[in-house]
C-alpha cells in the first residue's frame, strides 16, 4: 500500500533496527538503520530531526562494537541537527554532544 520508500516504511525499518541491537544483532541493527536513513534522507532532507534520530541509534550500534570514530562522526551530525532544530543548550542536544564526547574518549583511550 505504501511502497518501499514512504516514510512509515522507513519507521518501520528503524524499529526493527533497535530490535536487533537490543538483541545484540548489530550488523542487522545497521543494515536496517541504513535502509530507515536512506528513506528519511530523501523523504526529509539531511536537517530533519527523523533522520538525526537513526544517526543517533547508528551511533550507538559502533559505540557497542567500538568503533568509536564512527560512532563520534553520527554523534556530531546528530548533534548537528538537533542543533539547528533546537538550539545549542536544549537537552536533546547536549545529549548527542555528550556521546559525541564519549565516543572521542573511548577511540583516544584505545590509541
Amino acid at each position: 500500500m505504501y511502497g518501499q520508500k514512504h516514510p512509515l516504511v522507513a519507521d518501520s525499518y528503524h524499529n526493527i533496527g533497535i530490535v536487533y541491537q537490543k538483541q545484540g544483532r548489530g550488523e542487522e541493527a545497521l543494515n536496517q538503520y541504513t535502509k530507515a536513513l536512506e528513506i528519511k534522507i530523501r523523504v526529509y532532507g539531511q536537517d530533519h530531526l527523523r533522520v538525526g534520530d537513526t544517526k543517533y541509534h547508528m551511533g550507538l550500534v559502533y559505540a557497542e562494537r567500538n568503533e568509536m570514530d564512527m560512532a563520534r562522526e553520527l554523534f556530531l551530525e546528530c548533534q548537528q541537527i538537533r542543533s539547528k532544530v533546537h538550539g545549542p543548550g536544549h537537552s536533546m542536544t547536549v545529549y548527542a554532544s555528550n556521546a559525541a564526547q564519549r565516543a572521542s574518549l573511548c577511540a583516544e583511550e584505545s590509541v
